[in-house]
């Protein structure tokens, strides 16, 4: 069984082109479906918006050269006119390409934004940390430098274990938000 890996991308922006992506996104069609038709229509025309070759029968080829992932899809989504959040599921990857391809789309508005996104497989196995502005785009993913998961076994009780997975959780979110921090620094440095 493939790793599901989860990447959550935060947009902050201007309403205006905040709305403006939400439009090209969430289309009267994507609107008349349920879950979870309507994420997958809602996927095609994001990949659609930011790639000109897509096509709804991408290959997994096509997707691991264009989106970084085998497969990749919107897992849930949220806007308002402040800001949209979306979490993509993708197959053994964070779709770090599709970040860079984000990124530039909204580079290209030529309007202020910030764009956070976190990543992390299901097992841990890699957690990822990304931030693209105007002035340029950053990820980074790493395989190792965060605590191994508590064994459940190794603890007397299961208040322990949880407490235990707690602390482990919260380190994960740390390394992650080092990440993205890391990410800031590495653009403010370059520009």
């Amino acid at each position: 069984m493939a790793n599901h890996v989860y990447t959550s991308f935060n947009i902050t922006a201007s309403a205006e082109v905040l709305q403006d992506f939400i439009d090209k996104v969430i289309t009267d069609k994507a609107k008349a479906k349920t879950w979870p038709d309507h994420y997958s229509i809602m996927t095609d025309n994001l990949f659609a918006l930011l790639y000109a070759d897509y096509k709804e029968d991408a290959t997994r080829d096509w997707m691991i050269d264009n989106i970084g992932a085998k497969w990749c899809w919107i897992h849930d989504w949220y806007a308002d006119n402040e800001y949209i959040q979306f979490t993509m599921q993708s197959a053994w990857s964070p779709p770090e390409i599709f970040f860079n391809k984000l990124s530039e789309y909204l580079m290209n508005t030529e309007e202020e934004f910030e764009l956070e996104v976190r990543s992390e497989d299901e097992y841990h196995i890699h957690v990822s940390g990304g931030f693209a502005n105007q002035i340029g785009y950053e990820f980074i993913c790493i395989d190792q430098g965060y605590p191994d998961a508590p064994n459940e076994d190794d603890f007397d009780d299961a208040d322990s274990y949880e407490e235990a997975e707690q602390i482990y959780l919260d380190a994960i979110a740390d390394t992650i938000q080092d990440l993205i921090d890391e990410c800031k620094y590495c653009l403010k440095t370059e520009s």
